[in-house]
């Protein structure tokens, strides 16, 4: 993973037609790489109680609180298995009022990949009821179609109010949980202090 988390990097450097493709339920799809922060392995999640199917929780990323949601969950409403190969996509999308990081649970990640201009299609009309506005373009690779995801507009503003709702509740709870453990210690240092 953190050969990937490598490539991605120096990636970044080199121009916007960089993309870090990788799987949900048999499906290829990517990313433009200046979205993704880094990849990580699958875990530690805190489950949210009373939450859409698509939100698996919040994972705490060196004392940040991350949502972590499953794209196979939003598109198809069926849960996937979580494997060895399964990890979490971390990438920066537009909140309601600011940048906010999420998760995105990936079945696998295979690689970075150069999609220039000319192979891109752009997303396709499905009709009025079929809500494409996730999908950017379709990218062509050895052949293959991939579904390349607009990361903005992944999560309705709903959706990612409820998110941002969701951070700041865990992020309360936490100070909440260091404030009594500061006060316990406190009371614990006073007691000893007049035994």
């Amino acid at each position: 993973m953190q050969q990937i988390n490598d490539h991605i990097n120096k990636s970044k450097n080199s121009g916007d037609n960089k993309y870090l493709t990788f799987v949900l339920k048999d499906e290829t799809y990517a990313v433009n790489i200046l979205h993704v922060k880094e990849i990580i392995e699958y875990g530690g999640l805190t489950h949210i109680p009373m939450m859409p199917i698509f939100i698996r929780g919040v994972l705490n990323l060196r004392g940040d609180a991350i949502p972590v949601i499953d794209l196979t969950a939003r598109f198809t409403k069926e849960v996937t298995e979580v494997t060895r190969y399964t990890c979490i996509i971390i990438v920066e999308v537009s909140g309601t009022s600011s940048q906010m990081e999420i998760g995105i649970k990936a079945d696998m990640v295979n690689e970075v990949v150069d999609i220039t201009e000319d192979q891109l299609e752009p997303s396709p009309k499905l009709g009025s009821k079929i809500n494409t506005a996730f999908i950017e373009a379709i990218g062509k690779i050895n052949n293959n179609f991939v579904l390349i995801l607009d990361m903005d507009n992944l999560l309705d503003m709903e959706q990612l109010a409820m998110l941002e709702e969701m951070v700041q509740m865990n992020r309360e709870e936490e100070n909440s949980d260091k404030e009594s453990l500061r006060e316990e210690e406190g009371i614990l240092a006073e007691s000893s202090g007049e035994a």
